[in-house]
């Protein structure tokens, strides 16, 4: 189905988060930096299919960037009721997976 779009967008980006992470010592939550070039002006990028956006944050207010990153897929249109999918760099998901 569509969920997979998210799926393997959110499993694909965490993989450039690991080798940015490998590089740097830190996640990003700048897509650009991992050589996605899609990018919104609000820092989003849409899946192959537009079915879900994805975004990138702190896995929460008080863990730094050096430590965990949660990517976070928003389903759109039709999608919207499969409600969003996440990923942390800890191997975390939540979601309809």
């Amino acid at each position: 189905g569509r969920r997979i779009d998210g799926q393997e967008f959110l499993m694909d980006t965490m993989a450039r988060q690991e080798r940015f992470y490998s590089n740097n010592n830190t996640y990003t939550t700048d897509l650009t930096l991992l050589g996605i070039t899609d990018v919104d002006g609000d820092g989003a990028i849409e899946t192959r299919d537009e079915f879900y956006t994805i975004t990138a944050a702190t896995c929460d207010g008080a863990t730094p960037l050096t430590a965990c990153v949660l990517i976070t897929a928003t389903p759109q249109g039709g999608q919207v009721g499969d409600g969003n999918l996440t990923l942390n760099s800890r191997n975390i998901k939540t979601g309809n997976w």
